[in-house]
């Protein structure tokens, strides 16, 4: 039996395409009725393979220079693939810079792509195309709730969300490696963190149930140093341990695999 495809990778081979302005070998890989939804930010919806080559043709033409960096992708099965890259790019005719993040999701059917929908609203787009896979169980929506939350300016940490008792575990690799036990405590190390980087965020790039209610959350930190402005972005696995929909225990992974396995996950 021939393995099945590695639908990561293939997206990866067409935006790669797109990023090279090949765009005979970027659509190679569309159907003849695929779409390219960009409505999100308001420019539209493009039906059949020309229309959305000529879409892509005119949105990458109007930079100078265009790439798309920081890319990351998960097959969250049923043909659907999420990516979240960054676009880093110069309009034609401009000394100015552009930087902006999106998310693609990008659904397969018979080797071919038939659709892509476009946002910039990152977290909106990955629990549409979450659900659009029937990949969220409870624990993980209470997780992603939780992410949502504190990017949406909720910075001390809840009893809503967590066990009175609840520990966070930073990962053996930090150097204030340490157990907070206790919401004080929690609330205590959560509070170092907007103190170290005002603007920061933590986005779940995937998020898995695992067993016995954890859940396996990979994660990418991104800020700005509150006295340098030295940016951070940086990615670590988050374990959460859930009991009657409520956190009672937080731990950190540097390592991917190490907190796939601590989640109960088989890889």
């Amino acid at each position: 039996m021939s393995e099945p495809p590695d639908l990561v990778a293939l997206t990866q081979h067409s935006m790669r395409a797109t990023n090279e302005r090949d765009f005979d070998a970027a659509m190679a890989v569309f159907a003849e009725d695929a779409f390219f939804d960009v409505s999100e930010p308001g420019v539209g919806r493009f039906e059949g393979v020309a229309a959305v080559r000529r879409y892509l043709e005119d949105w990458i033409g109007s930079y100078e220079r265009q790439v798309f960096r920081n890319w990351d992708g998960v097959d969250l099965g049923g043909g659907l693939v999420f990516v979240v890259a960054e676009l880093d790019a110069q309009p034609a005719g401009s000394d100015a810079s552009v930087r902006e993040r999106w998310a693609f999701t990008v659904r397969w059917d018979g080797g071919a792509i038939v659709g892509v929908t476009a946002a910039q609203d990152i977290e909106c787009a990955r629990n549409a195309a979450a659900d659009a896979a029937g990949t969220v169980g409870e624990n993980a929506q209470v997780v992603i709730d939780g992410y949502a939350r504190y990017n949406g300016g909720e910075r001390v940490p809840a009893l809503d969300y967590w066990h009175e008792d609840a520990e966070f575990h930073a990962s053996s690799a930090d150097p204030d490696s340490a157990v907070h036990s206790g919401i004080e405590a929690v609330r205590a190390q959560f509070k170092t963190w907007e103190e170290a980087y005002p603007d920061l965020r933590v986005e779940p790039l995937e998020v898995r149930e695992g067993t016995d209610g954890r859940v396996f959350a990979w994660v990418r930190f991104v800020g700005h140093g509150a006295n340098s402005g030295i940016p951070i972005d940086m990615q670590l696995a988050h374990v959460h341990t859930l009991r009657d929909g409520r956190a009672t225990r937080l731990a950190e992974y540097t390592d991917r695999a190490e907190g796939l396995s601590a989640a109960g996950i088989d890889r």
